[in-house]
Parts: C-alpha cells; structure tokens; sequence
C-alpha cells in the first residue's frame, strides 16, 4: 500500500529509473531492462522496450523518483485503493 501511497519513499531495487543524457541532447527515462556490450535497454512508460547504443550515450544515472505515478491514489477513491491492494496481495 506504501508503494502507491507515497511511490517515493522506497524504491525496490530492479523498478529504479535510468535516466540516459545522449551525446546529442536527448533525454530518455526507464527501468533498467538489462545490457550487454553494446546496448543499454530501457522499458519505457508504454511498456515498450528501447534500446539505446552504448556509443551513443553520453552519460547514465538513475533517478531519485518512481515510475509510480506519485498522484494515483488521490486519483482513487478508498473503496478503489483497498481492492487494488488486495488484487495484489493475493498475487504471487
């Protein structure tokens, strides 16, 4: 329940988000979905996998924020939030 109520206060390790700065300006941001020599791949927020050419980048870092939307429990309403914390507790 913590996780959608305040996202932010723990961040599980594996749901960190990269931040990638390319050599030519551009910004992308997503979980860490693995890598290997040449390519650093990111899922993105549409769940969509984007692989980045390590030679492309200029520099790495996760950032300080969840992927979690911050404002989704006020988007809900109690009755919502505790059956969407029992759906997922009964998850394995």
């Amino acid at each position: 329940m913590r996780a959608i109520v305040d996202p932010n206060a723990d961040i599980a390790k594996g749901f960190e988000t990269v931040v990638v700065e390319t050599k030519d300006g551009r910004i992308l941001r997503g979980i860490a979905a693995g890598e290997d020599d040449s390519e650093i791949n990111l899922i993105r927020d549409d769940g969509r996998i984007l692989s980045v050419r390590k030679r492309s980048v200029a520099e790495t870092s996760k950032a300080a924020q969840s992927a979690m939307p911050a404002d989704l429990a006020r988007q809900m309403s109690l009755f919502d939030l505790r059956d969407l914390v029992e759906y997922l507790s009964g998850l394995k």
